[in-house]
C-alpha cells in the first residue's frame, strides 16, 4: 500500500518542523544567555551563543525562502 501526501500538506509540515527548530534555538540562545542551559555547540558561553546565533539566522533564511515559495 502507497501512501501519498499532497504537495501543499507536506510543504506546511516542512515549515512547520522548521519553525520548531527555531523555536528551540531561540529557546537556547535566550537560556544560554540567563546561565540556565547546558552547552550547545561549545562550553565557551560566547562562542556558543555566536554559533547558536547563526543557526537562528540561516534557519530564519530558509523559513522566509520557503514561505515565499509557492507549494
Amino acid at each position: 500500500m502507497k501512501i501519498e501526501t499532497p504537495v501543499k500538506a507536506a510543504h506546511a509540515t516542512f515549515i512547520a518542523e522548521l519553525k520548531d527548530c527555531l523555536d528551540d534555538m531561540m529557546d537556547s540562545f535566550d537560556a544560554r544567555g540567563k546561565g540556565k542551559e547546558f552547552a550547545v555547540f561549545h562550553d565557551d558561553l560566547e562562542a556558543d551563543k555566536a554559533e547558536i546565533q547563526k543557526h537562528i539566522d540561516a534557519l530564519d533564511l530558509i523559513i522566509r525562502y520557503y514561505d515565499e515559495v509557492p507549494s
